[in-house]
């Protein structure tokens, strides 16, 4: 139900600077709102919203005031559509406004002002001024595929930094055949013998049920058949979308992956970053919690829940326009958000299909878009990439990254080498992966090593049980974010100095920046003798069986009392705990005993803490992370070498 506003709306008006005049008072909406008009009870609603976001309190019941305006907002976009290389303007927000009388008295009184976002089908008169769309409701309707289609051919044929991963590789060493498109033929495992070919690949969260898997049991079996009745609703919907979009070859891990062979797992999960990088692109299933769920079944709730009509010119152009409220907050992390796995596998993929609660996301290494924004971003300004989008970057070849990236330009100035710039993608990246969860700690560098591939790729340099060796002091100050308990398990995972070794979230030293201040703004302390690491498979990407850092610094005992000691994170944190100083007696002071190590010169010096490993004089293992102001002043720090294991 509308009332007579909101069934008479003039979007001329409504663009106008002037704007469409509703109801004469808030007191006239809101009696609206109560008599059931679903536009009224949505700006109402979206008020209310509003200020609890912004923290404002309750609204005033006697708010009567002024007349309400729907003042369009004219937005200039920051991106343009692929098929129109002007800079477009679109109506997608409306204002919704309380014209204040007593705006000269001071202070200014709480008034109506909240935004609405606008939508229209693609059929509609004003669809070329608004440019979101309501998505299906069915998510494996013709609609979504075609428009799935669409996207994939659009960037195989435009998108040139997208191109360089057309060409044929080898298949991984099992895919699944899923069959001709028409079904007539059951899937089946296929060893590929590494011949060229296509394939699809599959990110996903295995949740707390047990996969289908391909065990050495099961190998020559599922080499004959994989019968869609036995397998789970999300591998039987990565099927049907492989075939629907025209390839014949999908990568699934557990079916991949002979399960329950050490040395098969070992070599497959050192190609995987490959397998992702390579492959024509990934179905994320984000919908899910694990393989029991569907994609591709049952109905997405609408998005838009209030649909207005609107005349034009007039009269002589009528259409609906889509509303919903102007915000995006409290929109909860999806458990394929929060896995650590799942980081890589979307940063490697060229081009990534995810299938959301919402609606159908495309993006690769030109572009994002979705059903709901048709116009997307493509990313003409790199510098204004965030996220996964900018993590794609490493996959690009060293050329076309820095034109990419703009790196060319600060190299001439001066300010900036290819290295620093892939570092700081590398730190981003990291910072963000180390707050994942993963469901065996141990996996921890495997995860991420398709990625530190890339890294070392465009950098040359040397990987060391998650660090790298030419900005070691950099990374050697990591700490631990969270309450971690025991942050170590008994299994050997990585050296102390490593943030392999730790399964708690831990992050990265930001304090001077990335990019161009990695180098410019820090100053080594330490001086490196020896970094030694010995890998499985003696690949340095791989689980670390043992390590130890040989470094000579300035370095000082902690006594009881203490006052020189600035703040001090322990690995091991308690609840509640925060950075603590030393000087003041608290839950959290430096060991007694414990070395304090310098390692860095920022903005504050930055120590390792160590402890001495029983019975091994001269043989220490991190425990923490100490700073102490530049300035700092201490006769009693003295040379030592020490090796931390």
């Amino acid at each position: 139900m509308l009332c007579n506003f909101c069934t008479n709306i003039d979007f001329d008006q409504v663009s106008s600077g002037d704007g469409y005049k509703h109801h004469a008072s808030y007191a006239d909406l809101y009696d609206s709102a109560e008599k059931g008009c679903e536009f009224c009870s949505l700006i109402r609603e979206t008020q209310l919203k509003t200020d609890s976001i912004l923290g404002l309190g309750d609204w005033p019941d006697e708010l009567d005031r002024g007349d309400i305006g729907i003042n369009q907002i004219t937005i200039v976009s920051e991106w343009t559509l692929v098929t129109d290389k002007s800079v477009r303007e679109s109506h997608d927000t409306i204002q919704i406004r309380q014209k204040d009388r007593r705006a000269a008295r001071k202070p200014r009184k709480r008034h109506l002002d909240c935004a609405l976002n606008t939508a229209v089908l693609p059929s509609d008169s004003l669809s070329q001024l608004i440019l979101n769309r309501p998505p299906s409701r069915n998510p494996a309707s013709d609609e979504c595929f075609a428009t799935a289609i669409n996207w994939l051919s659009h960037c195989q044929q435009n998108h040139p930094l997208c191109a360089g991963e057309l060409q044929q590789h080898e298949l991984p060493t099992r895919v699944i055949d899923v069959g001709p498109a028409d079904g007539s033929q059951s899937p089946r495992l296929y060893v590929t013998n590494k011949v060229a070919g296509d394939w699809v690949t599959l990110s996903w969260c295995w949740g707390a049920s047990q996969p289908v898997k391909t065990t050495l049991a099961t190998l020559q079996t599922h080499q004959v058949s994989l019968p869609l009745a036995e397998l789970p609703a999300i591998f039987n919907d990565a099927i049907v979308i492989t075939r629907r979009v025209g390839y014949r070859y999908l990568w699934i891990d557990s079916l991949c992956i002979i399960q329950d062979s050490a040395d098969d797992w070992t070599a497959e999960a050192a190609n995987m970053g490959n397998i992702y990088k390579y492959s024509a692109f990934t179905i994320v299933a984000e919908a899910v919690f694990d393989d029991t769920q569907s994609i591709l079944d049952g109905v997405r709730p609408s998005q838009w829940p209030v649909a207005i009509p609107y005349y034009r010119k007039e009269g002589t152009l009528t259409g609906k326009i889509f509303l919903r409220p102007d915000f995006d907050f409290g929109r909860d992390i999806t458990k394929w958000e929060s896995r650590a796995w799942t980081m890589q596998e979307d940063a490697l993929s060229p081009r990534s299909l995810k299938w959301s609660t919402q609606e159908l996301v495309w993006s690769c290494r030109t572009a994002q878009y979705s059903e709901e924004d048709i116009a997307g971003r493509t990313f003409v300004q790199r510098s204004a990439l965030t996220g996964v989008a900018k993590f794609k970057e490493v996959c690009l070849s060293p050329k076309n990254l820095q034109i990419a990236s703009g790196i060319v330009k600060y190299e001439q100035q001066g300010k900036l080498d290819s290295n620093n710039y892939v570092l700081g993608i590398w730190l981003d990246l990291l910072g963000r992966y180390l707050r994942r969860d993963i469901t065996f700690h141990n996996d921890r560098l495997p995860a991420i090593s398709g990625f530190a591939k890339e890294i070392a790729r465009h950098t040359g340099f040397n990987y060391k049980a998650g660090l790298w060796e030419q900005n070691i002091h950099m990374e050697l100050v990591w700490h631990v974010y969270e309450e971690s308990g025991n942050p170590r398990d008994v299994e050997y995972m990585a050296p102390s100095w490593s943030w392999a070794s730790i399964k708690h979230p831990c992050g990265c030293h930001h304090e001077d920046g990335v990019k161009e201040d990695i180098v410019q703004k820090t100053t080594p302390l330490a001086e490196i003798l020896e970094i030694e690491v010995i890998n499985f498979n003696n690949d340095p990407f791989a689980r670390v069986k043992s390590g130890r850092l040989v470094m000579r610094s300035k370095a000082r005992y902690v006594q009881p009392g203490d006052e020189d000691c600035g703040y001090y994170i322990p690995d091991r944190r308690l609840k509640g705990e925060e950075n603590k100083v030393v000087n003041e007696r608290n839950t959290s002071p430096i060991p007694p005993e414990a070395l304090c190590f310098q390692i860095l010169l920022g903005s504050r010096i930055s120590c390792l803490v160590l402890e001495d490993v029983a019975g091994n004089s001269g043989t220490y293992r991190r425990i923490g992370k100490a700073w102490f102001q530049k300035d700092l002043q201490v006769e009693d720090w003295k040379m030592m070498e020490v090796t931390v294991i």
